[in-house]
């Protein structure tokens, strides 16, 4: 029986079919707790997070928790804020529910807490992060920013700002090493007054945008580190008769583009291939089967629409 309720292959599927329709029809629940005892598995991931404020965040939650859920497992959710002893206690909760990885989308864990994850010897993988000797999957943030640079270079402009979230975080300090290489490449060097920083949470990101805004001048583009930014800085710079592409030209990450119409249409650096959420369950789940499996970077391309031209 319990193996019709687990939808098994060796079970006929009419047999099967008649056992489900009597359970159901009886409010019978399979107990979870017994079947861990049974098979020593969970079927549970834990997934870290700073916030869900963050569009990408939020979007890397809902693919990552259709990808476990195809297979039989369930995503249990911490939000961490970026604060240690959240992390601390997310830590702690998911072991002592006994599951059975650890997804980390956050900034690095501090030592204490890399210690506690390593200790507890749970199949972990680190999402877009320095992490050493652990398992990772990154998005390709150097060549991205490589790529968005080159576009807007061979476009004429040279005097480009750059903003992005956490002057801390590991895919902001690729990015910007790829802006760099570009400007080295064309034989230019990019001004580090030019790097900005702004909040993770897109409620305080417009105030600050708009604050460097209004320190900066002279600039002919702007490179986001996120599509959401990116649409913020284009607003802003309307509010003070900047036209995009015409006076300004930005480039953002993620190609939010697919899910909402913006007006210009954004040029962005997206993913190509295998999804960066996907690429991290499967990554997770194939340690949590004992399977050899290498770290992941996620390729990109420069998507060009009409938020830049060649300055004018």
């Amino acid at each position: 029986m319990s193996r019709a309720l687990k939808d098994k292959d060796d079970v006929i599927p009419e047999t099967k079919k008649k056992i489900k329709e009597c359970a159901e029809e009886m409010g019978y629940v399979v107990n979870a707790s017994a079947s861990l005892l049974r098979s020593g598995e969970s079927r549970l991931i834990a997934l870290l997070v700073d916030n869900l404020a963050s569009p990408e965040n939020a979007r890397f939650v809902d693919e990552a928790t259709a990808c476990a859920e195809a297979v039989g497992y369930s995503i249990i959710l911490f939000r961490t804020n970026g604060r240690e002893e959240n992390e601390k206690k997310a830590i702690l909760s998911a072991l002592s529910r006994r599951t059975d990885g650890v997804l980390v989308r956050s900034k690095k864990p501090s030592e204490d807490n890399l210690k506690l994850l390593r200790n507890a010897e749970i199949p972990l993988v680190f999402v877009g992060g320095e992490t050493g000797a652990d398992s990772s999957v990154e998005i390709d943030y150097i060549r991205g920013g490589f790529l968005a640079a080159e576009h807007l270079i061979m476009n004429g402009h040279d005097k480009i700002l750059v903003v992005g979230t956490n002057e801390n975080s590991y895919a902001m300090a690729n990015m910007c090493d790829g802006i760099k290489s570009a400007f080295m490449y064309g034989n230019r060097i990019i001004d580090d007054s030019m790097i900005k920083y702004v909040s993770d949470d897109p409620r305080r990101q417009a105030e600050e945008i708009d604050e460097i805004l209004n320190r900066i001048a002279g600039f002919s583009a702007v490179i986001c580190s996120d599509d959401i930014m990116a649409l913020q800085v284009i607003y802003l710079l309307k509010k003070r008769g900047l036209a995009v592409p015409e006076d300004v030209s930005v480039i953002g990450f993620g190609n939010v583009q697919q899910r909402i119409l913006t007006y210009p249409l954004l040029t962005t650096v997206e993913e190509t291939g295998e999804k960066e959420s996907v690429a991290s369950v499967e990554l997770l789940l194939d340690k949590i089967n004992g399977k050899e499996s290498e770290n992941r970077i996620i390729p990109v391309k420069l998507v060009k629409r009409e938020s830049t031209s060649a300055r004018r």
